[in-house]
């Protein structure tokens, strides 16, 4: 299978049109929305004050997470109800024993979640009635049973809480509201970013042949509404943090793997935050980016897998900036984990997959756009 799932750039030398009308939609959208949700986040904000559950943040990124719940609704609901929970432990000791694991080790449990995921978690069970608060806590045991939604279930399960105080028809409103939400981002991504992400839908048809019974079958089968989720995710999180970004005394920059030139093998040296380059290669687009180090006043690195990302909380953290590249699949899950980390995130979209683990038979070099790094960083 060799797919370009999504590309920004079309047949255009660059990715600025992209994200110029990105732009354009997220502020569009987060305004309209805002208001028509407004009463729900006043009240969710409360909550969180109320019971120290965190330190109370922005109406924006809480609008996200509500925006979130209509999108996992719409995916996963009938594979929720089709989950027996019974087989929820197994899973999750797979899921933890995975994150201490490496090489050999780590590809037989990959293997083996795989194998579970193809039996148990894709099943899906189709009935027609409204969504319960049952439901929503079934897609959130679902989420957290197949492991790549960590970052995702930590926030679901704050407005599980927040709902579990709520009355029927409080929870109804809620529920109809953020259908709303994933109707209206689905209508706007239908005409306006369908022309980056075009090649998903076939993607889907086939990719089952190739990815079954691999511990990826579920990242990878995700449908055109969660790369519209991301991008325009990224777009609300990148303007409520730009200022406090701009004024942190240091600056991290993360990249993937997929970055680096595919003709040898990195020689990439390890230290504690990632991979750093060492510029043993000048068509290597990790080696362009290292080298504006100076001009732009922060520090590059290549991290392989996203577990191998910064994990602790550091006081610190908060005087740090960091500017995650990735695929859009991944953008707002390594930015709230950023968040919750204490670093202050920004985020820049590969302007095209290349990973050969997921999407391409042959690996291909990825790169970004580089007036976008210039926007972030000025």
């Amino acid at each position: 299978m060799n797919y370009l799932t999504y590309s920004l750039k079309l047949d255009n030398e660059d990715s600025n049109e992209y994200y110029e009308l990105v732009s354009k939609i997220s502020k569009d959208f987060t305004g309209k929305c805002l208001r028509d949700t407004g009463d729900i986040l006043k009240d969710f904000m409360c909550f969180i004050e109320n019971n120290e559950i965190e330190n109370l943040r922005t109406r924006e990124e809480y609008f996200i997470e509500l925006l979130l719940i209509g999108v996992v609704i719409k995916e996963y609901i009938n594979n929720a109800r089709a989950f027996k929970v019974i087989t929820r432990g197994v899973f999750s000791f797979l899921n933890k024993l995975r994150m201490k694991s490496t090489g050999k080790n780590k590809y037989k449990i990959d293997e083996l979640r795989g194998k579970l995921m193809s039996k148990i978690l894709i099943k899906k069970k189709y009935v027609n009635k409204n969504i319960s608060l049952d439901d929503i806590k079934l897609i959130i045991k679902w989420l957290q049973a197949t492991g790549d939604f960590n970052e995702e279930v930590i926030r679901l399960n704050n407005w599980m809480k927040f709902l579990e105080n709520r009355n029927n028809e409080y929870i109804d409103k809620v529920v109809i509201e953020c259908e709303n939400l994933n109707n209206y981002l689905n209508d706007i991504g239908e005409k306006q970013l369908h022309i980056y992400t075009e090649n998903v839908e076939s993607y889907l048809k086939t990719y089952g042949i190739e990815h079954k019974y691999k511990e990826d079958y579920i990242y990878c089968g995700k449908s055109e509404i969660q790369y519209y989720f991301n991008m325009v995710s990224a777009e609300i999180m990148n303007d409520v943090y730009k200022e406090k970004f701009l004024k942190c005394r240091g600056k991290l920059v993360f990249l993937p793997a997929c970055m680096r030139q595919i003709n040898t093998s990195c020689k990439g040296i390890i230290e504690n935050m990632g991979y750093k380059c060492i510029n043993c290669s000048k068509v290597c687009n990790v080696s362009k980016l290292t080298a504006l180090e100076n001009e732009y006043k922060f520090k590059v690195y290549t991290i392989p897998h996203e577990s191998l990302l910064f994990n602790t909380y550091d006081e610190e953290n908060n005087q740090v900036g960091v500017i995650g590249i990735a695929c859009v699949l991944n953008l707002i899950s390594g930015g709230w984990k950023a968040l919750r980390l204490g670093f202050n995130p920004q985020c820049i979209v590969l302007d095209y997959c290349g990973c050969s683990n997921h999407w391409m038979k042959k690996p291909l070099m990825t790169n970004i756009n580089y007036n976008r790094l210039k926007e972030l960083t000025n």
